[in-house]
């Protein structure tokens, strides 16, 4: 490391006298090496500089701009305005000299401009597709692929591409291995194509791939290169057939017991000796909890801690977790590091940031919720494809601003994530889709205003799990999360008069049975058709109740007129009760009503229907 960071230093200061190909290398070193120090970012900064220059000049070196787009990827720009405008000149250049490029370098460059999510340079990816079409004979069973899981994001749907990723995909099977075979699965099915590409072209060649290593085993591979190709194609393959309804139980079999082989030899090597298996899911009750200040242990079966995460406490998984530019924000406490690794001081994993720390998925430090978390490899590989295969339900309530119509809602508008961590609901963006339904219809006792301001108290589930999904989506529909400075700027400060945070809270996780998962292929209500009881028989879940500071927001509200007939009113919270006052006292009690309850409550009210910018399901 110290050898590294006084080659960072030097590249930094005297950039400008190094060779192109010296340029080059020490680029691909710092990037190989996944140099961090002081020095390591201002000389990956300072040899894309001397790479844009060269361009200028007139001295194309493609290995100079390939090598140092991809060590400035990791980088990024976070938004600030001079790193834009150096990704916006090595875009410049790149169109220069793509037809120069040997599709390694095309790939390569594809992969670094998706990185960092670069669209200001006009023309870019038409280009890149272009270049790869008219050389489509040259790029391997590698290098298409990968060209197209980078500009899959950007939503780059013209005919002559998709054409040619179908001729791609239909070469003799034995040309293509595992991870070309998923790259191109999760570019195909990021663009929402035609599943029957994938089940005429992809699927019978992976089935035969996943087959062999379920049979053989992972073999004698480095823990890189395990996961390079083994372990991330597998989720991504998964999460691509599962996306489009694609159901093949004998792939996801073989999937299962490739990635719990893998697992295992990672707790061995570890020197966990417990083996935490998670079951065959079935038959076990649902678990409820009452929350308090701190973390709860709610439940754990199976080698998977479903744990309650308060308030203002952070989910600290992730490979900058304890980096040196992101110290622990002040009066924050880590989920991992002050609650889990206490509780549980001999699971290896819980230190492992390549493992994420265990935990599954993440949840917005303000917001308060379940959050689940893997005690062991095995455990966790078997619970990354459950979540890939959309098999993990997750379920939230929330209070948003106005009155949301009666009926579950749908939004099926992608997100992208920008360099500030602020996602947007756009076209050109990752497939998201939210589901939501009104529990009631809500104002404040003292607002003097009129017409009063009307609130909605709904519950929300998601299928995909984007950066901030829920609060983007139902911003985007016009009904933003009380409290969120982020996307309801305008009403911020006057929500915080009497409500302390935004009002997200996660109540319910669920493990669903292998094969119960729902994708965007299947019909709006698939993941609606039965009640958070009946689901449960079938599942392993868990749920907790509102904390106390959001019921004491609760409290301050009163319902607004009828809301849906007595008959749905009593199916969901007994009889005799009016609906608004109903849902105030369901989630107040221990077991909050699911969306499945709300569906049922929709279907008596006139049926739920569908729609992918929020309109009704109907």
């Amino acid at each position: 490391e110290d050898l590294i960071e006084a080659g960072a230093e030097v590249a930094a200061t005297r950039a400008p006298e190094m060779r192109p190909q010296e340029i080059a290398a020490t680029a691909w070193a710092l990037a190989a090496k996944r140099a961090s120090g002081r020095w390591a970012e201002r000389a990956v900064v300072a040899c894309a500089e001397q790479a844009v220059q060269a361009g200028r000049s007139g001295r194309p070196a493609a290995r100079q701009l390939v090598g140092s787009a991809w060590a400035l990827a990791p980088v990024g720009h976070g938004g600030r305005p001079s790193a834009r405008q150096l990704w916006s000149d090595l875009g410049a250049t790149a169109l220069r000299q793509l037809s120069g490029l040997h599709p390694r370098e095309v790939a390569n460059l594809s992969w670094a401009f998706a990185t960092v999510q670069h669209r200001e340079t006009p023309g870019l990816v038409p280009c890149i597709a272009g270049a790869v079409l008219r050389r489509l004979a040259e790029f391997g069973s590698l290098e298409a692929p990968a060209v197209a899981w980078a500009l899959a994001p950007a939503r780059h749907r013209e005919v002559s591409w998709e054409r040619g990723l179908a001729c791609f995909a239909l070469r003799p099977a034995r040309e293509q291995p595992l991870r070309g075979l998923a790259a191109l699965s999760w570019s195909w099915a990021t663009l929402l194509g035609e599943a029957d590409l994938l089940t005429r072209a992809v699927l019978p060649a992976a089935r035969a791939r996943v087959a062999t290593l379920a049979a053989r085993g992972p073999g004698e591979l480095s823990p890189e290169a395990t996961t390079r190709e083994i372990v991330d194609p597998l989720l991504q393959l998964t999460w691509a057939l599962s996306l489009l309804a694609l159901r093949d139980r004998a792939l996801l079999m073989d999937a299962e017991a490739v990635l719990r082989g893998v697992g295992r030899a990672r707790d061995s090597r570890a020197g966990d000796r417990v083996g935490a298996l998670f079951p065959t899911i079935g038959g076990l009750a649902d678990k409820s909890a009452n929350v308090q200040d701190g973390p709860l242990l709610v439940r754990e079966v199976g080698g998977v801690a479903f744990v309650y995460k308060p308030p203002d406490w952070e989910v600290d998984g992730g490979r900058d977790a304890d980096s040196p530019a992101r110290p622990p924000r002040l009066g924050v406490q880590r989920l991992s590091a002050d609650f889990l690794q206490k509780m549980y001081p001999d699971r290896p994993i819980l230190r492992d940031v390549s493992a994420n720390r265990g935990i599954l998925g993440r949840l917005d430090t303000p917001s308060s919720g379940l959050v689940l978390c893997a005690l062991g490899h095995e455990a966790y590989l078997v619970m990354r494809l459950r979540q890939e295969t959309h098999a993990v339900e997750r379920e939230y309530i929330a209070l948003c601003h106005g009155k949301v119509p009666r009926g579950i809602r749908r939004v099926a508008v992608p997100v992208r994530t920008a360099p500030d961590a602020t996602s947007k609901a756009v076209e050109d963006g990752l497939p998201a889709v939210t589901r939501f339904a009104p529990c009631a219809w809500l104002q404040r006792a003292d607002d003097a205003s009129w017409p009063p301001r009307v609130y909605s108290l709904v519950v929300v589930s998601i299928l995909t799990g984007r950066k901030h999904q829920i609060r983007c989506h139902l911003a985007h529909v016009g009904h933003p999360v009380v409290r969120d400075q982020r996307y309801a700027p305008e009403h911020f400060h006057a929500d915080g008069r009497w409500c302390p945070r935004h009002f997200l809270h996660r109540f319910r996780l669920a493990v669903l049975k292998r094969g119960q998962q729902g994708g965007i292929g299947d019909g709006p209500d698939s993941a609606c058709e039965q009640s958070a009881e009946q689901k449960t028989a079938e599942s392993v879940a868990a749920t907790v109740p509102l904390p106390p500071d959001l019921r004491a927001v609760l409290a301050t509200l009163q319902p607004l007129g009828s809301f849906t007939d007595g008959a749905a009113a009593e199916a969901v919270a007994g009889p005799a009760a009016p609906d608004g006052a109903s849902a105030l006292l369901a989630w107040g009690g221990s077991r909050p009503p699911g969306l499945g309850d709300w569906a049922l409550r929709g279907d008596r009210a006139g049926g739920p229907g569908g729609s992918g910018d929020g309109t009704p399901e109907a």
